[in-house]
Protein backbone atom coordinates (compact mmCIF):
# COMPACT_ATOMS: atom_id res chain seq x y z
CA UNK A 1 0.00 0.00 0.00
CA UNK A 2 1.62 3.51 -1.06
CA UNK A 3 1.08 6.46 1.62
CA UNK A 4 -0.76 9.58 -0.16
CA UNK A 5 2.44 11.79 0.49
CA UNK A 6 4.57 8.76 -1.46
CA UNK A 7 1.91 9.76 -4.46
CA UNK A 8 3.23 13.48 -4.48
CA UNK A 9 7.08 13.23 -3.31
CA UNK A 10 7.95 16.24 -4.93
CA UNK A 11 5.60 18.03 -2.46
CA UNK A 12 7.34 19.77 0.48
CA UNK A 13 6.54 18.93 3.75
CA UNK A 14 5.87 22.77 4.92
CA UNK A 15 5.19 25.57 2.63
CA UNK A 16 8.23 28.06 1.01
CA UNK A 17 8.35 31.15 2.90
CA UNK A 18 9.93 34.27 1.24
CA UNK A 19 10.92 37.54 2.96
CA UNK A 20 12.33 41.22 1.86
CA UNK A 21 14.01 42.31 4.60
CA UNK A 22 16.48 45.76 4.77
CA UNK A 23 20.02 44.10 4.09
CA UNK A 24 20.61 45.76 7.83
CA UNK A 25 18.03 43.54 9.20
CA UNK A 26 13.87 44.01 9.53
CA UNK A 27 11.51 42.72 7.82
CA UNK A 28 9.88 45.19 5.03
CA UNK A 29 7.17 42.70 3.47
CA UNK A 30 6.10 38.86 2.88
CA UNK A 31 6.54 37.98 -1.03
CA UNK A 32 5.66 34.45 -0.54
CA UNK A 33 1.75 34.65 -2.26
CA UNK A 34 3.68 36.20 -5.15
CA UNK A 35 6.34 33.24 -5.76
CA UNK A 36 7.05 31.55 -8.78
CA UNK A 37 10.57 29.64 -8.22
CA UNK A 38 13.11 30.18 -5.56
CA UNK A 39 16.42 28.61 -5.58
CA UNK A 40 19.88 28.25 -4.04
CA UNK A 41 23.52 27.62 -5.79
CA UNK A 42 26.58 26.38 -3.86
CA UNK A 43 29.64 24.80 -5.64
CA UNK A 44 33.24 24.38 -3.72
CA UNK A 45 34.32 26.46 -6.79
CA UNK A 46 32.12 29.18 -5.89
CA UNK A 47 32.68 30.92 -2.61
CA UNK A 48 29.35 32.29 -2.11
CA UNK A 49 26.04 30.58 -1.54
CA UNK A 50 24.03 32.30 -5.25
CA UNK A 51 20.46 32.70 -4.91
CA UNK A 52 17.34 33.32 -7.63
CA UNK A 53 13.86 34.62 -7.09
CA UNK A 54 11.45 34.50 -9.42
CA UNK A 55 8.01 36.11 -8.54
CA UNK A 56 4.73 37.32 -10.36
CA UNK A 57 4.66 40.78 -9.17
CA UNK A 58 0.93 41.69 -9.57
CA UNK A 59 1.09 42.72 -5.67
CA UNK A 60 3.55 45.64 -6.20
CA UNK A 61 6.11 44.25 -4.40
CA UNK A 62 8.60 45.93 -6.43
CA UNK A 63 7.07 49.65 -5.71
CA UNK A 64 5.61 49.67 -2.54
CA UNK A 65 9.23 48.49 -0.96
CA UNK A 66 11.36 50.51 -3.25
CA UNK A 67 13.26 47.05 -3.99
CA UNK A 68 17.18 48.14 -4.85
CA UNK A 69 20.52 47.32 -3.05
CA UNK A 70 19.65 47.89 0.25
CA UNK A 71 17.70 44.83 0.05
CA UNK A 72 17.60 41.11 0.94
CA UNK A 73 15.80 37.59 0.86
CA UNK A 74 15.02 35.61 4.00
CA UNK A 75 14.20 32.20 2.50
CA UNK A 76 12.93 29.21 4.08
CA UNK A 77 11.91 25.94 2.12
CA UNK A 78 11.37 21.99 3.05
CA UNK A 79 12.10 19.67 0.95
CA UNK A 80 9.12 16.76 0.68
CA UNK A 81 11.36 14.62 3.36
CA UNK A 82 11.36 16.99 6.14
CA UNK A 83 14.93 18.64 5.40
CA UNK A 84 14.47 22.45 5.77
CA UNK A 85 17.18 25.00 4.33
CA UNK A 86 17.00 29.04 5.32
CA UNK A 87 19.15 31.58 4.67
CA UNK A 88 19.33 35.01 3.83
CA UNK A 89 20.82 36.70 0.56
CA UNK A 90 21.76 39.88 -0.32
CA UNK A 91 19.81 41.14 -3.55
CA UNK A 92 22.66 41.87 -5.99
CA UNK A 93 20.82 42.59 -9.36
CA UNK A 94 16.95 42.50 -10.54
CA UNK A 95 15.26 41.98 -13.66
CA UNK A 96 11.88 42.41 -15.02
CA UNK A 97 10.14 41.12 -17.69
CA UNK A 98 6.27 41.27 -18.78
CA UNK A 99 4.35 38.59 -19.22
CA UNK A 100 2.21 37.87 -22.08
CA UNK A 101 2.38 41.51 -22.58
CA UNK A 102 0.18 41.99 -19.66
CA UNK A 103 0.91 45.03 -17.01
CA UNK A 104 1.75 42.61 -14.74
CA UNK A 105 5.70 41.43 -14.67
CA UNK A 106 7.97 39.09 -13.56
CA UNK A 107 10.51 39.93 -11.69
CA UNK A 108 14.32 37.95 -11.08
CA UNK A 109 16.04 38.75 -8.39
CA UNK A 110 19.48 37.58 -8.33
CA UNK A 111 21.92 37.54 -5.28
CA UNK A 112 24.50 36.26 -2.76
CA UNK A 113 25.00 36.01 0.72
CA UNK A 114 26.57 39.48 1.93
CA UNK A 115 29.91 38.64 2.48
CA UNK A 116 30.53 39.31 -0.94
CA UNK A 117 30.15 42.79 -0.43
CA UNK A 118 33.20 43.05 1.56
CA UNK A 119 35.20 41.10 -1.01
CA UNK A 120 34.30 43.59 -3.88
CA UNK A 121 35.02 46.81 -1.32
CA UNK A 122 38.78 46.18 -0.06
CA UNK A 123 42.30 45.21 -0.79
CA UNK A 124 44.35 43.12 1.35
CA UNK A 125 47.76 44.18 2.47
CA UNK A 126 49.41 42.51 4.77
CA UNK A 127 53.24 42.55 5.74
CA UNK A 128 53.00 40.88 8.67
CA UNK A 129 53.67 37.13 7.92
CA UNK A 130 57.19 38.09 6.09
CA UNK A 131 59.35 38.40 9.08
CA UNK A 132 56.36 36.01 11.56
CA UNK A 133 55.68 32.97 9.54
CA UNK A 134 52.80 31.27 10.13
CA UNK A 135 50.46 28.63 8.23
CA UNK A 136 48.85 29.00 5.42
CA UNK A 137 45.34 28.19 6.84
CA UNK A 138 45.41 30.54 9.87
CA UNK A 139 46.42 33.46 7.31
CA UNK A 140 43.44 32.31 5.00
CA UNK A 141 41.19 32.17 8.48
CA UNK A 142 43.07 35.82 9.19
CA UNK A 143 41.88 37.12 6.34
CA UNK A 144 38.32 35.59 6.77
CA UNK A 145 37.93 37.16 9.99
CA UNK A 146 39.03 40.75 9.51
CA UNK A 147 38.24 40.93 6.04
CA UNK A 148 35.15 38.96 4.70
CA UNK A 149 33.99 38.89 8.30
CA UNK A 150 32.07 35.17 7.29
CA UNK A 151 31.40 31.98 9.64
CA UNK A 152 34.03 30.37 8.79
CA UNK A 153 34.78 26.50 9.94
CA UNK A 154 38.08 25.87 9.78
CA UNK A 155 38.13 21.43 9.28
CA UNK A 156 42.32 20.90 8.65
CA UNK A 157 45.36 22.45 8.59
CA UNK A 158 48.88 23.05 7.01
CA UNK A 159 52.28 23.49 7.51
CA UNK A 160 54.70 24.19 7.52
CA UNK A 161 55.25 28.24 8.86
CA UNK A 162 56.01 30.09 5.69
CA UNK A 163 57.12 33.70 5.18
CA UNK A 164 54.77 35.74 2.63
CA UNK A 165 54.02 38.68 1.83
CA UNK A 166 49.88 39.26 1.20
CA UNK A 167 49.83 42.33 -0.97
CA UNK A 168 47.14 44.44 -2.76
CA UNK A 169 44.49 41.32 -3.63
CA UNK A 170 40.55 41.10 -2.67
CA UNK A 171 40.14 39.01 0.29
CA UNK A 172 39.06 36.53 -2.29
CA UNK A 173 42.26 36.94 -4.44
CA UNK A 174 44.18 36.63 -1.07
CA UNK A 175 42.59 33.54 0.19
CA UNK A 176 42.99 31.72 -3.67
CA UNK A 177 46.97 32.81 -3.80
CA UNK A 178 47.54 30.95 -0.54
CA UNK A 179 45.18 27.84 -1.16
CA UNK A 180 46.95 26.97 -3.90
CA UNK A 181 50.63 26.97 -1.59
CA UNK A 182 48.97 24.85 0.97
CA UNK A 183 50.09 21.71 2.23
CA UNK A 184 48.84 19.10 4.78
CA UNK A 185 47.91 15.90 6.28
CA UNK A 186 46.07 15.24 3.11
CA UNK A 187 46.39 15.25 -0.55
CA UNK A 188 46.50 19.17 -0.59
CA UNK A 189 44.12 20.03 -2.58
CA UNK A 190 42.68 22.84 -0.35
CA UNK A 191 38.96 24.70 -1.13
CA UNK A 192 37.30 27.75 0.69
CA UNK A 193 33.76 27.86 0.17
CA UNK A 194 30.16 28.13 1.60
CA UNK A 195 27.48 25.58 2.48
CA UNK A 196 25.04 24.74 4.82
CA UNK A 197 25.37 23.50 7.86
CA UNK A 198 22.50 22.12 9.42
CA UNK A 199 20.15 24.82 7.39
CA UNK A 200 21.98 27.66 7.56
CA UNK A 201 24.94 29.09 5.38
CA UNK A 202 28.78 29.06 6.68
CA UNK A 203 32.34 28.81 5.09
CA UNK A 204 34.68 26.04 5.27
CA UNK A 205 38.23 25.36 4.62
CA UNK A 206 38.51 22.01 4.12
CA UNK A 207 40.40 19.54 1.76
CA UNK A 208 39.08 17.71 -1.19
CA UNK A 209 40.63 14.13 -0.30
CA UNK A 210 39.34 14.51 3.19
CA UNK A 211 36.03 15.73 1.74
CA UNK A 212 35.97 12.46 -0.60
CA UNK A 213 36.77 9.79 1.19
CA UNK A 214 33.62 10.68 3.68
CA UNK A 215 30.92 7.89 3.73
CA UNK A 216 28.11 8.60 1.12
CA UNK A 217 25.99 11.13 2.46
CA UNK A 218 22.73 10.10 -0.10
CA UNK A 219 21.97 6.78 -2.02
CA UNK A 220 20.45 7.79 -5.64
CA UNK A 221 18.83 5.23 -7.24
CA UNK A 222 18.38 4.68 -11.77
CA UNK A 223 14.75 3.36 -11.44
CA UNK A 224 13.53 1.77 -15.11
CA UNK A 225 9.75 1.25 -14.73
CA UNK A 226 9.10 -1.68 -12.91
CA UNK A 227 12.55 -3.73 -13.38
CA UNK A 228 14.39 -1.64 -10.88
CA UNK A 229 15.84 -2.93 -7.81
CA UNK A 230 14.26 -1.87 -4.95
CA UNK A 231 10.83 -0.80 -7.26
CA UNK A 232 10.08 3.30 -7.64
CA UNK A 233 7.19 3.27 -5.13
CA UNK A 234 9.68 1.33 -2.27
CA UNK A 235 12.25 4.29 -2.85
CA UNK A 236 9.74 6.92 -2.67
CA UNK A 237 8.16 5.32 0.73
CA UNK A 238 11.82 5.82 2.37
CA UNK A 239 12.37 9.14 0.88
CA UNK A 240 8.95 10.77 2.31
CA UNK A 241 9.77 9.22 5.54
CA UNK A 242 13.08 11.08 5.60
CA UNK A 243 15.59 8.48 4.18
CA UNK A 244 18.57 9.36 2.54
CA UNK A 245 17.09 7.84 -0.45
CA UNK A 246 15.92 9.57 -3.93
CA UNK A 247 14.70 8.17 -7.45
CA UNK A 248 17.09 10.19 -9.86
CA UNK A 249 14.72 12.10 -11.87
CA UNK A 250 17.25 13.16 -15.06
CA UNK A 251 20.72 11.58 -15.70
CA UNK A 252 23.25 13.02 -17.94
CA UNK A 253 27.53 12.58 -18.31
CA UNK A 254 28.28 15.64 -19.50
CA UNK A 255 31.95 13.89 -19.90
CA UNK A 256 33.43 10.65 -18.80
CA UNK A 257 36.95 11.81 -19.82
CA UNK A 258 38.93 14.70 -21.95
CA UNK A 259 42.62 13.86 -21.98
CA UNK A 260 43.58 17.14 -23.71
CA UNK A 261 42.28 19.19 -21.01
CA UNK A 262 43.32 17.35 -17.90
CA UNK A 263 46.47 16.86 -19.36
CA UNK A 264 47.40 20.57 -20.53
CA UNK A 265 46.08 21.17 -16.54
CA UNK A 266 49.28 19.25 -14.82
CA UNK A 267 47.47 15.49 -14.81
CA UNK A 268 50.67 14.31 -16.02
CA UNK A 269 53.09 16.75 -14.34
CA UNK A 270 53.77 20.13 -12.65
CA UNK A 271 56.46 22.01 -11.64
CA UNK A 272 57.94 24.45 -8.89
CA UNK A 273 60.39 26.85 -10.05
CA UNK A 274 62.23 28.58 -7.34
CA UNK A 275 63.91 32.10 -8.59
CA UNK A 276 66.59 33.46 -6.34
CA UNK A 277 66.79 36.68 -8.19
CA UNK A 278 69.45 38.32 -5.95
CA UNK A 279 72.08 35.00 -6.08
CA UNK A 280 70.76 34.53 -10.21
CA UNK A 281 69.78 30.83 -9.40
CA UNK A 282 67.20 28.79 -10.79
CA UNK A 283 66.00 25.29 -8.95
CA UNK A 284 63.22 23.17 -10.79
CA UNK A 285 61.18 20.44 -9.38
CA UNK A 286 58.84 18.56 -10.69
CA UNK A 287 56.26 15.98 -9.88
CA UNK A 288 54.90 13.58 -11.82
CA UNK A 289 52.27 11.41 -9.18
CA UNK A 290 48.86 11.48 -10.20
CA UNK A 291 47.22 10.75 -6.79
CA UNK A 292 43.80 9.88 -6.75
CA UNK A 293 41.52 9.61 -3.90
CA UNK A 294 37.69 8.41 -5.50
CA UNK A 295 38.89 5.21 -8.01
CA UNK A 296 41.97 4.31 -10.36
CA UNK A 297 43.82 6.08 -12.26
CA UNK A 298 42.88 7.87 -15.32
CA UNK A 299 44.77 6.83 -18.77
CA UNK A 300 48.13 5.53 -17.15
CA UNK A 301 49.40 4.58 -20.96
CA UNK A 302 48.98 7.86 -22.00
CA UNK A 303 50.59 9.45 -18.58
CA UNK A 304 53.21 7.18 -19.20
CA UNK A 305 53.80 8.72 -22.45
CA UNK A 306 54.19 11.86 -21.57
CA UNK A 307 56.54 11.30 -18.32
CA UNK A 308 59.67 11.65 -20.95
CA UNK A 309 57.90 14.77 -22.85
CA UNK A 310 60.57 16.94 -24.83
CA UNK A 311 59.94 20.35 -23.37
CA UNK A 312 61.95 22.14 -20.85
CA UNK A 313 58.95 23.51 -19.06
CA UNK A 314 55.48 21.13 -18.02
CA UNK A 315 52.23 23.03 -18.49
CA UNK A 316 51.49 23.80 -15.26
CA UNK A 317 54.24 25.37 -12.79
CA UNK A 318 54.38 27.88 -10.17
CA UNK A 319 57.27 30.28 -10.06
CA UNK A 320 58.27 31.86 -6.85
CA UNK A 321 60.78 34.68 -6.91
CA UNK A 322 62.54 35.63 -3.74
CA UNK A 323 65.48 37.55 -2.66
CA UNK A 324 68.43 34.73 -1.89
CA UNK A 325 70.19 37.08 0.71
CA UNK A 326 69.20 35.56 3.62
CA UNK A 327 70.53 37.77 6.07
CA UNK A 328 68.05 40.01 5.63
CA UNK A 329 65.47 37.49 3.74
CA UNK A 330 63.76 34.78 5.05
CA UNK A 331 64.03 32.26 2.64
CA UNK A 332 59.51 31.86 1.34
CA UNK A 333 59.39 28.11 2.17
CA UNK A 334 56.95 27.49 0.68
CA UNK A 335 57.97 24.55 -1.87
CA UNK A 336 57.02 21.25 -0.26
CA UNK A 337 53.29 23.22 0.16
CA UNK A 338 52.97 23.07 -3.56
CA UNK A 339 55.05 20.05 -5.06
CA UNK A 340 54.09 17.52 -2.20
CA UNK A 341 51.94 14.90 -3.76
CA UNK A 342 48.25 16.56 -4.23
CA UNK A 343 45.31 15.26 -5.59
CA UNK A 344 46.13 16.91 -9.02
CA UNK A 345 42.84 19.27 -9.57
CA UNK A 346 42.85 18.66 -13.55
CA UNK A 347 41.66 14.61 -12.49
CA UNK A 348 38.28 16.67 -11.55
CA UNK A 349 37.73 18.26 -14.49
CA UNK A 350 36.27 15.98 -17.47
CA UNK A 351 34.31 13.33 -15.28
CA UNK A 352 31.20 15.35 -14.61
CA UNK A 353 27.43 14.02 -14.04
CA UNK A 354 24.91 15.91 -13.63
CA UNK A 355 21.59 14.77 -12.15
CA UNK A 356 18.53 15.71 -10.80
CA UNK A 357 16.01 13.90 -7.85
CA UNK A 358 13.28 15.83 -5.97
CA UNK A 359 14.54 17.49 -3.45
CA UNK A 360 17.43 16.47 -1.31
CA UNK A 361 18.14 19.45 0.99
CA UNK A 362 20.78 18.09 3.01
CA UNK A 363 22.82 17.30 0.23
CA UNK A 364 25.93 19.87 -0.66
CA UNK A 365 28.75 20.86 -2.51
CA UNK A 366 31.23 19.09 -0.35
CA UNK A 367 29.71 15.68 0.48
CA UNK A 368 29.61 12.58 -1.18
CA UNK A 369 26.98 10.44 -2.67
CA UNK A 370 26.24 7.04 -4.02
CA UNK A 371 24.53 5.82 -7.29
CA UNK A 372 22.76 2.66 -8.01
CA UNK A 373 22.87 2.55 -11.68
CA UNK A 374 22.48 -0.62 -14.03
CA UNK A 375 24.73 -2.05 -16.63
CA UNK A 376 22.63 -0.02 -19.51
CA UNK A 377 21.96 -3.51 -21.25
CA UNK A 378 18.55 -5.69 -22.11
CA UNK A 379 18.94 -8.43 -19.77
CA UNK A 380 16.67 -7.67 -16.88
CA UNK A 381 19.19 -9.54 -14.42
CA UNK A 382 21.93 -7.29 -14.98
CA UNK A 383 24.23 -5.88 -12.44
CA UNK A 384 25.57 -2.59 -11.88
CA UNK A 385 27.54 -0.51 -13.96
CA UNK A 386 30.82 -0.20 -11.66
CA UNK A 387 31.68 2.99 -13.34
CA UNK A 388 28.72 4.93 -11.68
CA UNK A 389 27.79 2.98 -8.98
CA UNK A 390 30.40 3.98 -6.58
CA UNK A 391 30.95 7.16 -4.56
CA UNK A 392 30.43 10.72 -6.40
CA UNK A 393 31.66 13.65 -5.56
CA UNK A 394 29.18 16.58 -5.20
CA UNK A 395 30.98 19.36 -7.11
CA UNK A 396 27.86 22.07 -6.76
CA UNK A 397 24.33 21.55 -5.53
CA UNK A 398 21.05 23.56 -6.33
CA UNK A 399 17.58 23.68 -4.35
CA UNK A 400 14.95 24.86 -5.36
CA UNK A 401 11.18 25.32 -4.70
CA UNK A 402 7.89 26.79 -7.10
CA UNK A 403 4.75 28.15 -6.29
CA UNK A 404 3.22 25.02 -6.01
CA UNK A 405 5.77 23.60 -2.88
CA UNK A 406 7.26 21.39 -4.97
CA UNK A 407 11.09 20.70 -4.13
CA UNK A 408 13.80 19.50 -6.81
CA UNK A 409 17.39 19.08 -6.27
CA UNK A 410 20.25 19.16 -8.85
CA UNK A 411 23.28 17.68 -8.45
CA UNK A 412 27.03 17.73 -10.32
CA UNK A 413 29.03 15.06 -9.27
CA UNK A 414 32.51 14.61 -9.93
CA UNK A 415 35.78 11.46 -9.47
CA UNK A 416 39.21 11.98 -10.02
CA UNK A 417 39.87 8.55 -11.52
CA UNK A 418 38.33 5.24 -12.96
CA UNK A 419 36.32 2.77 -11.71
Amino acid sequence: MVSLEALEPAKGKAAPVIELHHVLGGLKEVITPGLASFSVYSSIEHPFISMSCTIMDEYGYKFRNNVDGDVSIVASMTDGGGRNLTGKFHINSMRTYTTNGRRAYGIEFVGMTAEHLNNAAQKVTEWKYKHNPDTLTTMIKFINDKYLKGELDVNVSSFPSVNIDIVNQTPLQAISFLLERASGSGENLFVYYQKFIGSSPRFQLDEVSRLARQGPKFLFHMTEQNISTPEAHVIDEIYVGGGNECRILQFHQDSAFNAHDIIQQGYASKEYIEIDFVNKITKIDRDQDQNVVMGSKQMPEVVEALKNHAAQRATRAIYETHNGDETYFRPPNIKDAYLKPKVPASGFLSKRITLSAFGCFNVHAGDVVLLNYKINEADPGRGVDSEYSSPHFVIAAKHSVNTNGECYSQFELAKDGEG
